[in-house]
């Protein structure tokens, strides 16, 4: 069981999803199995800059008390809420761009986690993901796969052969045609 409007996070995945907390201005409470994990977590997001307004321990008392004070709750998996933000120059003046361009296609250079990447996939355009470091590109990808976002292929950019570019297409359009022309360089 789970609050509505949270994002669940294993404790087993925690150290390698950093970068989808959201900015480190912005209070959250955290949700965690054990006192210990609680603690730990908490902790480890305040020495790293981020603010954390309570840490709870899930237990029958929490869910009786949010069953009394009639918070949402949910059984069963879900994404959950978007924690993280795109660039905030793209979450500016994205309907700008869009009401701009009819042909929704971006290329991001140096992707980092994705983010951007995925914001935009999520709103309907086919987006190419370029990093040089392969493991900003498998934390893109881990983050495509949460986002319901559709990897259409994957490109071998750099002479050593490293998988370090993917195309995303949202599901929803998977079936439309994809523009993008894709030059492997296998060298």
């Amino acid at each position: 069981m789970h609050f509505k409007q949270s994002t669940p996070i294993p404790w087993s995945e925690f150290s390698e999803r950093y970068f989808e907390l959201p900015p480190q201005l912005e209070t959250f409470g955290i949700l965690a199995s054990t006192r210990e994990q609680a603690e730990f977590v908490s902790d480890n997001l305040r020495q790293k800059g981020w603010s954390i307004s309570d840490a709870f321990v899930s237990d029958q008392d929490l869910w009786e008390i949010a069953k009394e004070e009639k918070i949402e709750t949910e059984k069963g998996e879900t994404i959950g809420q978007r924690l993280w933000h795109p660039c905030r120059l793209l979450e500016d003046k994205i309907d700008m761009i869009e009401k701009k361009v009819s042909n929704r296609i971006a290329i991001d250079l140096g992707c980092g986690s994705g983010r951007d990447v995925i914001y935009l996939a999520n709103r309907g355009w086919s987006v190419v993901a370029i990093d040089n470091n392969k493991h900003a590109i498998s934390r893109t990808h881990a983050l495509a796969k949460r986002w319901n976002c559709d990897v259409k292929e994957q490109m071998n950019l750099i002479i050593k052969n490293d998988n370090n570019a993917f195309i995303l297409n949202k599901k929803k359009n998977k079936n439309k045609d994809n523009n993008i022309v894709n030059n492997n360089n296998n060298n």
